[in-house]
């Protein structure tokens, strides 16, 4: 919201408007920009490249950058089982098995089935004009695009482990079980 030095001035007035139309525009911007900033992942990669938050020690920036909006839009509430579903569903993805059990009081059990073999094209960059440029690998009888398999999210326990650590509940024992999904 802008305000005038002087409400009755005419010369301030006229300025005022001229540039009213632009100051409107650069504030519903500015709303918008901080509004999805949470949700890009370049601010993750930002974050964990300048090691501002204490998950960046644990996870592998891959896995941090397209979980961060996850962890830190329910870390109101941690130790919820929503918290944990939406979290480990960004790791891994929307269809990860994933089991709570609670065998006494202060105390839950977790474990994820992931880890499946998913197929990806292999990618090459060049930097182009001072930005990434990224291309398919492909061979060069047939001009297609060279696939390969792994796996996406956390790929060990120790990994899952850290990731726990940080951001489960004080004092609740948790503890997590990674299993690979048979396909």
């Amino acid at each position: 919201m802008t305000q005038r030095f002087k409400e009755n001035d005419v010369t301030e007035s006229q300025v005022y408007n001229i540039f009213l139309g632009t100051l409107e525009s650069l504030g519903v911007d500015r709303d918008t920009f901080f509004e999805e900033a949470f949700e890009t992942y370049g601010l993750g990669e930002v974050l964990y490249d300048l090691r501002k938050d204490p998950l960046a020690d644990v996870i592998t920036r891959e896995v941090y950058r397209t979980s961060y909006p996850a962890i830190h839009e329910l870390f109101t509430a941690p130790g919820t089982f929503e918290f944990y579903l939406s979290v480990f569903r960004k790791i891994f993805s929307e269809d990860t098995e994933i089991e709570f059990e609670i065998p006494g009081p202060g105390q839950l059990e977790i474990t994820i089935k992931a880890l499946s073999l998913e197929e990806f094209n292999i990618l090459t960059r060049e930097i182009v004009d001072g930005v990434y440029v990224y291309h398919s690998l492909v061979t060069s009888d047939f001009n297609e695009p060279i696939v390969a398999q792994g796996v996406t999210g956390i790929k060990t326990q120790s990994e899952i482990e850290g990731l726990l650590a940080e951001i489960s509940a004080y004092g609740v024992y948790t503890t997590v079980e990674l299993i690979r999904s048979e396909d």
